[in-house]
């Protein structure tokens, strides 16, 4: 599992560092290792919300 989170991690900050560079806040990729420790949690309560029905977003109802 340890293999597993250290290959996206290291995939994250591969696709994110020419971006973060271009827009001059490359410092920002340290946020990224506190960040997929919330990914995890956070990815699973959409995925649970998901599970609820449906929604309603600008006056229709979506299923």
């Amino acid at each position: 599992m340890a293999a597993a989170w250290a290959i996206k991690l290291g995939a994250d900050a591969w696709f994110l560092e020419p971006v973060l560079r271009f827009f001059g806040r490359r410092k920002w990729l340290w946020g990224l290792l506190p960040l997929q420790v919330l990914y995890a949690p956070y990815a699973l309560a959409v995925g649970a919300a998901g599970w609820r029905g449906g929604y309603q977003w600008k006056g229709r109802a979506v299923r």
